[in-house]
């Protein structure tokens, strides 16, 4: 018996052989620059996000060597496994990419060559707890305040530690020469609590420090309520979260200039406002890791960093925050109003705003100083 092939067995044929050529291209990375296929597949899978390699295995995927497109998007960390570089592109040097990214770009090195670096200017955090043994840590003037009676290997997260290390950390820090104070949010609370909670627990720590000791800027990577935000603006603390003065994340590619503004780029996820302030946000290294279970926990080891990579605004207000920290050295006086209007105005022209300009902003700043 002869089967007839009808219309609708050709329309599913088709449908098998585009979605086999779309895995295919997805797998090679021909397709690695559409995040809207990134997002909707997902949704679906079980998996923190296809771009998010740390703690993968990827030592069997040959693939990789035709995949440079979908390797200049992932993230990883030195947990990542890989094929030997026989099986790699050429360019793609995982632990050289890590190391490149740990400089924060746009000039900021060079502020600490020339003795810019925070020094003498408490700044916090409000975020999950620290793994302060972090060799990026250590040394370092950080101070915790935990919300949590918990042992502190369970309690410390790859979230603070990142940020921490964004803004105050030795080697790829900001401003590496601050005093850093980070208050941990309550996991016990809800959402809009634990950031009140934690805020009032700030503004009594600050009470209670020597004037001249007191902290001038606080980094939030979450969204402040309201009245908690204008409690600390009243106590003399400007404050910077994800959803204050128009922030747009920056990204930028493998091996290019990181100190170059025209190698960064808006994040394609990102819808551009009128007067966004850009800062880097994908394409950095930062410290910390995951656990073996997922999720936001415990740094696997105390010297891993991870190569960050994936779409969310975390990262911006710990830089953001740490380019203020600098022009405080230089000018302890420094308003909240003033700084925004400093950022802006040395900020390099880009689409509807400015990319952060850290020589620009410290120069700035001296100049308005000097009077």
């Amino acid at each position: 018996m002869v089967m007839k092939i009808t219309q609708k067995h050709r329309k599913i044929a088709l449908l098998l052989v585009v979605a086999l050529v779309a895995g295919v291209a997805f797998k090679l990375g021909y397709l690695g620059e559409m995040n809207l296929l990134n997002r909707t597949l997902a949704s679906f899978l079980p998996v923190r996000h296809l771009n998010d390699w740390k703690l993968a295995d990827h030592s069997n995927d040959w693939l990789l060597k035709f995949s440079s497109a979908r390797l200049k998007m992932v993230g990883f960390d030195k947990a990542t496994k890989w094929p030997s570089s026989n099986w790699l592109p050429d360019w793609f040097d995982p632990d050289e990419i890590i190391e490149w990214g740990k400089d924060p770009g746009l000039g900021i090195r060079d502020l600490h060559a020339a003795g810019i670096t925070g020094q003498g200017v408490a700044v916090a955090i409000i975020d999950q707890s620290l793994l302060t043994s972090h060799m990026e840590l250590t040394g370092q003037d950080v101070h915790e305040y935990p919300a949590h009676d918990m042992p502190y290997e369970e309690r410390a997260s790859m979230h603070g530690t990142a940020v921490a290390s964004i803004l105050g950390g030795k080697d790829i820090g900001v401003a590496p020469g601050s005093t850093l104070h980070l208050v941990e949010w309550s996991n016990e609370l809800s959402v809009g609590e634990c950031f009140r909670e934690a805020a009032e627990r700030l503004l009594v720590l600050n009470s209670q420090l020597p004037e001249n000791e007191r902290i001038r800027c606080l980094s939030c990577s979450f969204v402040l309520p309201m009245d908690a935000r204008a409690k600390l603006e009243k106590a003399g603390i400007m404050v910077f979260d994800v959803d204050y003065y128009g922030a747009g994340p920056l990204t930028i590619r493998p091996y290019e200039d990181r100190n170059d503004p025209a190698s960064w780029q808006a994040s394609s996820w990102y819808t551009v406002h009128p007067e966004t302030l850009f800062a880097p946000e994908q394409g950095r290294t930062v410290a910390g890791g995951y656990p073996t279970t997922g999720g936001l926990g415990t740094p696997i080891v105390d010297d891993n960093y991870m190569y960050s990579n994936l779409p969310a605004l975390s990262w911006l207000p710990p830089y953001v925050m740490g380019v203020v920290a600098l022009g405080l050295q230089v000018d302890p006086n420094l308003t909240q109003e003033q700084a925004w209007a400093y950022l802006k105005e040395s900020g390099y022209p880009y689409r509807k705003g400015w990319i952060i300009n850290p020589k620009g902003f410290v120069e700035l700043v001296r100049e308005y100083k000097a009077g």
